[in-house]
């Protein structure tokens, strides 16, 4: 009963934030975003901050998330991709992200009108995430 009570809240609860502070930082697909909030990128749970957003594959598949090299605890993180179909072309470069329960992820990079990509996520995937940052010391 649980696990469908969670589906419907992230159904009914899932939360699309789109940055302003996003920014093109140059044409070839690469993006730079203050996010004000932790979150999950994959598997990997990143802290607020600063963030290079950039494709690292010809076919635009594979991503990499890296963290300001000022912050404490540089991180990278490399992300699976697949081409996103939306109504709605972004007019400026965007992350998207969903949220299930408390937690944040990663849904959606869009560094400009054409190229946006969705990084796949379902409700297992991230009742899975949540549980297991629940039980981190």
């Amino acid at each position: 009963m649980k696990r469908v009570r969670n589906i419907s809240a992230l159904i009914l609860a899932t939360t699309f934030i789109l940055f302003a502070t996003a920014s093109t930082a140059r044409a070839d697909e690469r993006l730079i975003a203050n996010v004000p909030f932790a979150f999950v990128v994959g598997d990997t749970r990143l802290p607020a901050g600063r963030y290079i957003v950039k494709v690292v594959s010809e076919d635009l598949h594979i991503w990499a998330i890296t963290s300001d090299k000022g912050q404490r605890g540089h991180q990278l993180v490399l992300v699976n991709t697949i081409p996103a179909w939306s109504r709605r072309t972004p007019t400026t470069p965007e992350l998207v992200f969903d949220r299930f329960e408390n937690q944040y992820f990663l849904a959606r990079v869009a560094p400009d009108g054409e190229d946006a990509r969705e990084i796949p996520l379902t409700p297992a995937k991230m009742e899975h995430e949540v549980v297991k940052l629940a039980l981190k010391p």
